[in-house]
């Protein structure tokens, strides 16, 4: 048996010694035997006292305690039968709590509470038969929160966790079978401006959900769900990125059966002779796990559900007009295979293959137009390889290589009326970079770079040729005279820079 605290005797066969050295190994490391004193038959003490127990036919029976060398108790419990029983304590050398156990039979039965050197609880967890069962707790240190609620069955997470934020709202939940995760869902988020984002959950006082809505930087967006204590649906409210549309659904309504092909039919709500919401398809016998999302009575996207509430099979969503806004596979709720994108025109936006979410092999991007835009590779869901991309006439904008994610070798860009051409080393710019206006095929800066960092004389053109700005960075750092010129070269100010920080300008001290 292994336990995470306190005392284990996984064969209560053992003999005497055995017993005694194992017990003393773990609760007393300074005794041996040569320190025990026998007084009775049931009575046993070392000789610095630490430790009171009592034997009956040698064997360890009743109340066991053992003391620090400040003859504070170290930890108290019972044997029955030489094996453990009831609670046990465990104390720090201050006389504070730090493990609160139960056991039966040699077993862990019932709450082990963990405590910090303060009394607060650290960890929760029931146990039955020596097997962790049922919920666990774990807390934010040095408070009452809880961090994550664990379900375990036979000693390993199974059913629904959860994990909470320091203000004890829900944001993450997974779904657990025999030990595995199948599905994981993160909620109540925040955006880096510390506006709502993603779905957002709350709950009634007695755990039911109470509503549900979808959040994009801070404002409502989608379909709002409310429900009662009870936990059924009384209402949807449509929102288009905070702005409340006219669609409101009460459910009070009845759902409606509307046939399909064969002997298939649609089960959801109608309202005003529009289908609103989720409509899940039946056949004669059962729910087939097929679903269609409507709005206003267009359909919004369609797809199918495993057992375990996963997406599988081909999913298709829509644009407003009905033309098809993205397809492709889900697999165990992952994008997997071919997907495709479209226009609102109905044109192919971009396609490519996914291998359990993440972007593999070759992906194409178009304009509108129909023109091809951009061309790259992945793999394991990042860019490696060639990267080419174009504008709307067909002419070459960028052109570089990706090494695992990362920009490598030489890269060209051309942007608007000019060219900039250098080297990538891990993503970073290396070496000399130069920019040429195309037009006159002038030069219009060039200057060097070590890992992204400026570094040298850097200097800058107008079109004409004539220098525009010039100076030296060291460091990544503006250092020394930096000249500013017109376009007929004669020269405008002179800053003086020390550390990136002007000094001077001009000759005159910068206060």
């Amino acid at each position: 048996m292994n336990q995470e605290n306190g005392l284990s005797f996984s064969n209560s066969k053992k003999n005497t010694d055995e017993l005694f050295a194992e017990l003393f190994s773990i609760l007393n490391s300074n005794n041996n035997l040569s320190d025990l004193h026998i007084k009775t038959d049931s009575d046993l003490i070392t000789k610095d006292d630490s430790l009171k127990s009592n034997l009956i036919n040698d064997i360890p029976e009743g109340k066991w305690i053992s003391y620090y060398e400040n003859k504070n108790i170290k930890s108290e419990g019972f044997w029955k039968n030489s094996l453990l029983d009831s609670t046990w304590i465990f104390y720090d050398s201050s006389g504070g709590i730090t493990l609160k156990e139960n056991y039966r039979n040699n077993l862990k039965n019932g709450l082990s509470i963990f405590y910090d050197s303060s009394g607060f609880k650290v960890k929760e967890t029931k146990y039955i038969n020596g097997k962790k069962s049922g919920k666990s707790l774990i807390y934010y240190p040095g408070t009452n929160k809880i961090k994550e609620e664990n379900n375990f069955k036979n000693g390993i997470k199974d059913g629904v966790s959860v994990e909470y934020d320091e203000n004890q709202q829900l944001k993450t939940i997974y779904q657990f079978n025999m030990g595995v995760v199948y599905k994981k869902e993160e909620i109540n988020r925040l955006d880096s401006e510390g506006k709502k984002q993603g779905v957002w959950r709350e709950y009634h006082d007695n755990g039911k959900l109470k509503e549900e809505a979808f959040y994009f930087h801070g404002k409502q967006d989608g379909i709002v769900k409310k429900y009662n204590n009870k936990g059924k649906l009384e209402k949807m409210e449509s929102f288009n990125k905070g702005k409340e549309s006219e669609t409101e659904i009460s459910l009070g309504l009845e759902l409606t059966k509307i046939p399909l092909n064969s002997d298939k039919y649609l089960l959801g709500v109608i309202k005003e002779n529009k289908k609103q919401g989720l409509f899940k398809v039946y056949d004669s016998i059962k729910e087939t796990g097929k679903i269609k999302f409507f709005k206003n009575d267009t359909l919004i996207y369609e797809g199918s559900y495993d057992t375990l509430s996963n997406k599988t099979g081909l999913w298709v969503y829509y644009w407003e007009n009905s033309q098809i806004k993205k397809t492709g596979i889900y697999i165990k709720n992952k994008k997997n295979k071919e997907w495709k994108y479209y226009y609102k025109n109905g044109e192919l936006q971009q396609k490519g293959s996914f291998i359990r979410d993440q972007p593999e092999g070759l992906w194409e991007w178009w304009y509108e137009n129909g023109q091809k835009r951009r061309k790259e590779e992945y793999t394991n869901g990042r860019e490696n390889g060639v990267v080419k991309e174009f504008d709307t006439n067909g002419i070459l904008i960028t052109k570089g290589e990706y090494l695992f994610g990362e920009r490598e070798g030489e890269w060209v860009y051309i942007i608007n009326d000019y060219k900039e051409k250098g080297k990538f080393i891990g993503g970073m710019k290396t070496g000399k970079w130069k920019t040429i206006y195309t037009e006159k095929n002038q030069i219009k800066f060039q200057g060097e770079y070590i890992n992204d960092v400026p570094i040298g004389k850097h200097i800058y053109y107008f079109p004409n040729g004539e220098i525009k700005e010039v100076g030296k960075y060291k460091d990544g750092e503006k250092e020394g005279e930096w000249r500013l010129y017109n376009n007929k070269g004669d020269l405008i100010v002179t800053y003086l820079y020390k550390r990136g920080i002007e000094i001077k300008r001009d000759g005159v001290k910068i206060k």
